[in-house]
Formats: C-alpha cells, sequence, structure tokens
C-alpha cells in the first residue's frame, strides 16, 4: 500500500509541474505571437517554427442550402453570422 500512495504523491507532483509548465508555456507563446503579429516576421529554430495568418472573414449559415437559395429570396440574410478572425501566429514544434 506504501508504493500506491508514493506513486500517487508522484503523481501528484508530476501534475504540478505540468500545470506550472504548461502556464509558464502558454506566457511564452503569448509574447512569441505578439512579436510576430508586431513585426509580420516568421521565426525558426531548430526545435520550432512559427506561421501567420493573417485577418480574415468567416460566414456561418443557420442552415445548409441558404446561400443558393438567398440569391433567389435576399430577405433570409437576415440569419448569416458574419465574423472577422482576427491574425495570428502558429508555433510548430518539431
Amino acid at each position: 500500500m506504501n508504493d500506491i500512495n508514493e506513486t500517487l504523491n508522484e503523481y501528484a507532483r508530476n501534475k504540478q509541474e505540468i500545470s506550472r509548465l504548461t502556464r509558464e508555456n502558454e506566457s511564452l507563446r503569448e509574447i512569441i505571437v505578439a512579436y510576430c503579429l508586431a513585426t509580420g516576421e516568421k521565426l525558426e529554430t531548430d526545435l520550432a517554427r512559427t506561421s501567420f495568418r493573417g485577418e480574415y472573414k468567416k460566414a456561418t449559415w443557420n442552415g445548409n442550402g441558404l446561400k443558393g437559395y438567398a440569391v433567389a429570396h435576399p430577405e433570409i440574410l437576415v440569419f448569416l453570422n458574419e465574423k472577422t478572425v482576427p491574425p495570428t501566429a502558429v508555433i510548430t514544434l518539431r
């Protein structure tokens, strides 16, 4: 029973460390993304690289086939949801 308690304690310690590292990685990611967005620069190392996607409009519909139907019946365009997707940088680990 003592071995399982030691294993449980080790698991808890590891989980805490993973949580801390996850927060740290998120903070670093935010810094890298902000830099890439501000400069438009793509970064690359042996372990990771960034890429850039510009802003674009994304449209979604409340039902299938409404887009074609809207040509003849523009009154259904009130059901169109459209949003602007902000630019982002993506970090890919190798």
